[in-house]
């Protein structure tokens, strides 16, 4: 079992409203915490990570050395833990937690060490180790991005559940972070720019410390075709890292915001290096015909573990998402059996080795964040939904959704001009602003009226309304121009 990807299906079961089987889920890694260790230049037993399924000698599911898994696990308690609120939980697996944030503390000290008047490139970061089923070890910045997600996340449900230890968890969250911002700044500084499509150039952001290029492989793909003429060589290198555990695992954390300008340089390499990538020599994909309806840009071989989807949604650029939705569903879904595939070797439809529930699961987490999500303590509502969704007779329905605020519903429908619905909005829990955004093939907003009064609270130019708070439903209705 690899601990991160079982949080991922636990999130997908919370998100879905199914909480005591996440719960079953996470108690078990909880259970098992320190069953295994981690291969890495870690000091101590290892008692507090989170990594092994080791019950005993005999039933040992624990799979490859995932050092992702420890920050993965903190950070989806703490996600269980906003979804449900359930204190009497949180209570039970805060010093399992804790443990777990303490280790991060210890290790952390292992590289905080100068070279004269300067850090050293890895100063405040994990010792080095394993990333996930390549060899060779790092200090990598995926796996220091997710464990220090899991730190704030964990300081902030325990400040919010009242925990007298939140504010020194948040503090030493701050410093972790901090501390991990100026590394991946000071490598970027230190590599060779990179050339984009339009022949501009931008910072190259590595993923790992002390690495300048790219890294590629090891992990071999087969490439195949249902064309004859356009079979390749059996296998290639994939730039494995560069892809799957990236930088824009930086800015699907929260280590960078996904506006400042490192996103923005991961993101353009993203699309034009990555994905985009036979004139530039990645070669992820293999062949790809020209004649295709939809871009190939935005998405690489295995979608559903590394798609930016949120980090578009972050940065208002919902076309971009819209893209990659359908991209991934084309290329990675079986509709006669109802999965998705981990991997595609072509576009025109699934290709790939094998079906993955957790790769399904983050498939269904982004489209569950186009629909609903939290950001910045603000609700959005439809945030990234197709304008042919909201077509007049079209509708887009949401029912109890779960949130961190408690559970939402909406229901949209499209008319001649305009666009009328009820919104209904958590109840549960505070937070700053809830944002509904209608994106209808009619134009933008002219008009918008809540309960049968004129609301002048709304941004054109973004198609969104902020809308007002209280309880039970209110009805919208949009006039378009």
């Amino acid at each position: 079992m690899y601990a991160n990807e079982a949080s991922f299906q636990a999130q997908l079961f919370d998100l879905a409203g199914k909480h005591q089987l996440a719960r079953t889920y996470l108690d078990g890694l909880v259970d098992l915490q320190g069953s295994k260790p981690f291969a890495g230049t870690y000091a101590g037993d290892q008692k507090a990570v989170y990594h092994g399924a080791r019950v005993d000698e005999v039933y040992d599911y624990t799979a490859s050395q995932y050092n992702l898994d420890h920050g993965t696990v903190l950070w989806t308690l703490a996600e269980h833990y906003f979804i449900t609120r359930d204190r009497d939980w949180l209570r039970r697996v805060a010093p399992s937690m804790k443990r777990a944030a303490d280790w991060i503390i210890e290790q952390r000290k292992l590289t905080q060490v100068m070279a004269g008047d300067r850090p050293c490139p890895e100063y405040g970061l994990l010792p080095a180790g394993h990333l996930e089923d390549n060899r060779d070890w790092g200090h990598w910045f995926s796996v220091n991005a997710y464990a220090s997600l899991g730190m704030a996340s964990m300081a902030k449900a325990l400040a919010d559940a009242g925990d007298s230890d939140a504010a020194r968890y948040q503090k030493e969250s701050d410093l972790y972070r901090a501390d991990l911002r100026r590394a991946v700044l000071r490598a970027a500084a230190a590599s060779p720019v990179i050339r984009l499509r339009d022949n501009t150039w931008a910072p190259y952001v590595p993923t790992r410390v002390h690495q300048r290029i790219r890294l590629f492989g090891p992990i071999r793909v087969a490439f195949y075709s249902r064309y004859p003429e356009k079979v390749l060589p059996t296998y290639r290198l994939s730039a494995t890292r560069e892809l799957l555990y990236g930088p824009l695992i930086l800015v699907d954390t929260g280590v960078f915001d996904a506006n400042e300008a490192l996103a923005r340089w991961v993101i353009d390499d993203w699309e034009d290096n990555a994905t985009m990538s036979e004139p530039l020599g990645l070669h992820v994909h293999g062949w790809v015909d020209e004649d295709l309806w939809f871009s190939r840009g935005g998405m690489v071989f295995q979608a559903n573990l590394q798609n930016p989807i949120r980090a578009y949604l972050r940065r208002g650029e919902a076309r971009a998402a819209i893209r990659n939705l359908y991209n991934n569903f084309v290329a990675c879904y079986y509709p006669a059996v109802n999965v998705f595939t981990e991997e595609y070797r072509q576009w025109r439809s699934p290709s790939g080795p094998f079906f993955k529930t957790p790769d399904e699961a983050k498939f269904v987490h982004r489209l569950r964040d186009m629909l609903v999500t939290e950001y910045d303590n603000d609700l959005l509502l439809a945030v990234a939904t197709p304008e042919r969704w909201l077509a007049p007779g079209q509708e887009i329905a949401v029912t109890s959704a779960p949130t961190h605020y408690g559970p939402v519903s909406y229901a949209l429908r499209g008319g001649s001009g305009e666009v009328r619905g009820t919104v209904e909005l958590p109840q549960r829990n505070a937070y700053r602003n809830s944002w509904l955004t209608v994106r209808a093939p009619g134009g933008k907003i002219a008009s918008v009226a809540i309960n049968g009064k004129p609301w002048k609270d709304f941004d054109a130019s973004r198609s969104r309304i902020r809308l007002p708070k209280g309880a039970g439903p209110m009805e919208v209705v949009v006039k378009l121009r």
